[in-house]
């Protein structure tokens, strides 16, 4: 029996781009059924251009690390130490959502639901809400998630470091 050694001329895999860029003055949208928009005055704050992999952290609140925690608790806990403008909005909803599944199964993984608490609204009936990405059929999606469910621990809020 012989043993062959092959050498393949295959080109170096192109790193994934993970900077997201943004406009500031994009309005973001928002469903029809918003009653208000929690936080306006930080709607089109932050930086234009960062990188998910070195600039944004998939931040978890301490009782997600042990277990389960209402949605609602975690943006009460960042909305009470004033931390909501370290959290991203939905206009980085948005450009992060084009960059597809393969950045966001780079940086974040396959079962991760990532939250923009920065962009938060009270329905008309006065529940919150706020946009959330995730990964369905090899297709990154965004919806807006009720925060009065229970956050396992693969629900991330996006936060700036």
């Amino acid at each position: 029996m012989r043993d062959y050694i092959v050498e393949l001329d295959a080109p170096l895999a192109r790193p994934l781009d993970a900077i997201v860029r943004v406009s500031c003055t994009a309005r973001p949208d928002y469903p029809s059924w918003t009653g208000r928009v929690m936080h306006t005055d930080l709607q089109n704050t932050g930086p234009s251009r960062y990188d998910l992999r070195t600039d944004v952290t998939p931040w978890r609140h301490d009782s997600q690390k042990r277990g389960f925690i209402r949605g609602n608790a975690v943006y009460e806990y960042l909305e009470t130490r004033n931390e909501i403008d370290s959290c991203l909005g939905r206009v980085d909803c948005v450009e992060i959502k084009k960059m597809g599944a393969p950045i966001f199964r780079a940086v974040f993984g396959d079962k991760a639901l990532l939250f923009f608490l920065r962009s938060t609204i009270a329905s008309q009936s006065g529940i919150l809400e706020a946009p959330c990405l995730f990964i369905f059929n090899n297709e990154v999606m965004d919806r807006w998630f009720w925060l009065g469910g229970y956050w396992p621990t693969n629900y991330f809020t996006l936060r700036f470091n």
